[in-house]
């Protein structure tokens, strides 16, 4: 699997992860064009994976093994950016350095460089757990077990080495069109979402975000807008905004969204104009960079 690659599935997983949050599945799973779609990316990322552990299988035990590596990583993944909200909760930025491993780092690199990533959020969140559990990240001692338990099952997969690995080429191919295939499900799933850009404004920005495919790494990010419609909540594309002291102008995506990495936006403080034909213009000031942290700022458009 490529980088490109990795970072589709790293945003493809972010936003099954936020469907999937208990507070969230009863808005959606009654809606049968949703969870069919919502179905059909579940299934596309685990065959993803069975293709890529496919490719880099040397036992006799791939589709068991990955199964179990899957099962693992997830949950790893989930425990893990609770630790990472704990951690920028109380300014430890090297507890969150050290855990917020994106999901394609602890799915899809050798068994034991993730198993000793997984052993490590599992460490450090026992560390917390107290803090954890009382400040609702969603991690409590029966989750650390659960994760313990599932890291113990991985470890004890074992397999003989084979005569030759699998026709690459052709595995290769598969998981091309795989991609392809994840490409489409999104695309046709945030259509569907739409229906719930009013009713559950912070559920549909949420799964919108999430899916955003991330090609810089959020530590290189330094601005990012988000436009709505002031009555309909819904992402406006083709918003022009300027970022006024650079005199550096972009238009925002199919999902309303714009973004400038700290390279074009070192520290500092910022203004920047927003424009789309038909509504009125907003000059949003006083934006401010840290180094090394993205600032997310939702602009509101009015319409003329």
């Amino acid at each position: 699997m490529n980088d490109k690659q990795s970072r589709k599935l790293n945003a493809a997983v972010a936003g099954q992860s936020v469907m999937d949050e208990p507070l969230n599945i009863p808005i959606w799973n009654l809606q049968t064009a949703v969870a069919t779609k919502k179905t059909a990316l579940d299934g596309c990322i685990i065959n993803i994976g069975k293709i890529d552990d496919k490719i880099n299988d040397t036992t006799g035990n791939a589709t068991a093994k990955s199964a179990a590596k899957e099962t693992a990583a997830k949950t790893a993944w989930l425990v893990g950016k609770g630790v990472a909200a704990y951690a920028e909760d109380i300014n430890d930025d090297v507890l969150r350095n050290e855990i917020n491993f994106p999901w394609n780092e602890l799915r899809y690199r050798k068994d034991a460089t993730v198993v000793d990533r997984w052993q490590l959020i599992h460490d450090r969140a026992n560390t917390h757990i107290a803090a954890l559990t009382g400040g609702g990240y969603g991690i409590d001692a029966a989750k650390l077990v659960q994760l313990l338990g599932e890291i113990n099952t991985f470890k004890n997969w074992k397999g003989k080495p084979k005569a030759a690995i699998a026709d690459k080429k052709a595995l290769n191919l598969s998981l091309k069109n795989e991609f392809k295939k994840l490409d489409d499900i999104i695309e046709s799933l945030k259509e569907r979402l739409v229906q719930f850009a009013v009713s559950h404004a912070d559920f549909y920005n949420a799964v919108l975000d999430a899916f955003e495919i991330d090609d810089t790494g959020i530590r290189h990010n330094a601005i990012r807008f988000v436009f709505v419609d002031s009555v309909t909540g819904i992402r406006l594309p083709k918003v022009k905004t300027l970022l006024i002291e650079k005199a550096l102008e972009k238009k925002s995506s199919k999902i309303g969204v714009a973004t400038y990495s700290q390279q074009e936006a070192p520290q500092g403080n910022y203004s920047a104009e927003s424009s789309l034909p038909g509504y009125t213009k907003v000059l949003s000031s006083n934006i401010g960079v840290q180094a090394g942290k993205m600032t997310k700022l939702i602009v509101t458009l009015v319409k003329l």
